[in-house]
């Protein structure tokens, strides 16, 4: 079996020798995102900002693998740690909701200091 190697364009290219996704038979194994902005380089300010983008630069890969959102059936996402009074776990939900209104994947949410 050959693996095939995704790029989409407008998603930010793989900062190091990696992939933005590969594709291994009827598998797609994404590469991590962060909040940046292919068309600008710009990384959003907000926790908000940020998981819009990197939904948006997901979605931008899956299609680019012949796939959506409705395909995926795990998730995982780490978020750093953030000063108090600063979004961090459930600033996400509601940015995800527009992804998956009705098909909801396994999600592990994980804080990273």
């Amino acid at each position: 079996m050959s693996n095939m190697t995704v790029t989409a364009s407008t998603a930010p290219g793989a900062l190091g020798p990696y992939s933005q996704a590969v594709v291994a038979g009827d598998w797609v194994f994404t590469a991590g995102q962060i909040g940046l902005d292919a068309s600008d380089e710009t990384l959003k300010e907000t926790i908000e900002g940020q998981t819009l983008q990197v939904l948006e630069n997901l979605t931008a890969v899956l299609a680019a693998a012949g796939g959506g959102w409705r395909d995926v059936v795990k998730t995982t996402v780490y978020l750093w740690r953030r000063p108090a009074g600063v979004g961090g776990m459930s600033s996400k939900r509601p940015c995800t909701l527009p992804i998956w209104p009705t098909l909801k994947p396994s999600t592990r949410s994980t804080p990273k200091s």
